[in-house]
């Protein structure tokens, strides 16, 4: 099984259980078959473990869980309470904690393990790929189970997992589809939650601030307004990034200062004025890394 997606029954208030297993023969290079890469079995039961068991009973092959590369997790049943739900993952020796956790939105979670993209063979791979993809983005956040579980069990911190949605998109002649619209999954922004419930989502220029605060930004793209043409864009390149987060009581009241120290590279600009004096350039690029802090200040707060 390389993705479990996990949804709410509603008409027995149980589990439905969809698992993404593997078709080996269909990998091998020497005979490749015209079958699809993967098989999705979907099961039902009261609890995890009993939907896995059930799913013996069509299913040829018994599920082994240590390859697994994500997990996504109905929205409605993440409100709820989340915890219980990873309980028989976490508690068995056969997934590993790095294993990816994400929340379907406005979406069942089955949805979003079933839609076929991107250049990998193995859906579930293209998921783990997109959202591994995040070191070049600070408007996403991901967790791993493990990372959730620490979060979750902690005082005075909650956990923030990782968002996948599902967008419908215009197939273009070039690629050869059948259809002329197919649907797609993006990576976006964050799901929030207080101890194990889910209590709302963060956009993506939300998660941006979140990610100052936590010190999680590695790379990304800061757009501004370009100085030297209206109308036109900068793009600064984030490099790295650090924070520092002090706290202080005065008069029963609490207050943090919040230090990001960051480098960046102006790396697009689309106005076409031509700077030629060196002290004139200094004098731009001092303007632009004014407005960048400014970016960045109005993002965390």
């Amino acid at each position: 099984v390389v993705a479990v997606a996990i949804d709410k029954d509603y008409e027995t208030d149980g589990i439905i259980l969809t698992a993404q297993v593997i078709r080996p023969g269909s990998l091998d290079k020497k005979s490749p078959g015209k079958e699809a890469v993967v098989e999705l079995v979907t099961s039902k039961g009261k609890t995890i473990f009993e939907a896995i068991r059930n799913a013996t009973q069509e299913f040829d092959r018994i599920n082994f869980y240590a390859h697994t590369k994500i997990i996504v997790i109905d929205e409605q049943l993440a409100y709820e309470d989340l915890t219980p739900i990873l309980d028989f993952f976490v508690r068995g020796k056969e997934l590993r904690g790095y294993t990816w956790l994400c929340i379907a939105k406005n979406v069942p979670a089955s949805e979003v393990i079933g839609i076929k993209d991107g250049v990998d063979k193995i859906q579930a791979s293209y998921l783990k790929d997109i959202i591994e993809n995040k070191k070049y983005q600070h408007h996403v956040i991901a967790s791993s189970v493990i990372d959730y579980y620490r979060k979750a069990l902690q005082e005075g911190i909650n956990p923030v997992t990782g968002v996948l949605e599902v967008m419908e998109v215009n197939n273009q002649p070039v690629e050869n589809k059948e259809d002329k619209k197919s649907k797609q999954v993006r990576f976006s922004g964050a799901a929030v939650f207080k101890r194990d419930a889910l209590v709302g989502f963060f956009n993506e220029k939300e998660t941006k601030g979140l990610n100052w605060v936590l010190g999680k930004v590695s790379s990304g793209v800061i757009a501004l307004p370009s100085l030297l043409d209206q109308g036109k864009f900068t793009s600064i390149e984030i490099k790295d990034s650090t924070t520092k987060v002090t706290s202080e009581i005065k008069d029963g009241k609490v207050s943090f200062t919040i230090k990001v120290k960051s480098d960046v590279i102006l790396v697009e600009e689309q106005g076409k004025l031509k700077i030629i004096y060196p002290k004139k350039m200094l004098d731009y690029l001092e303007k632009v890394k004014k407005q960048t802090e400014k970016t960045i200040e109005e993002e965390i707060s």
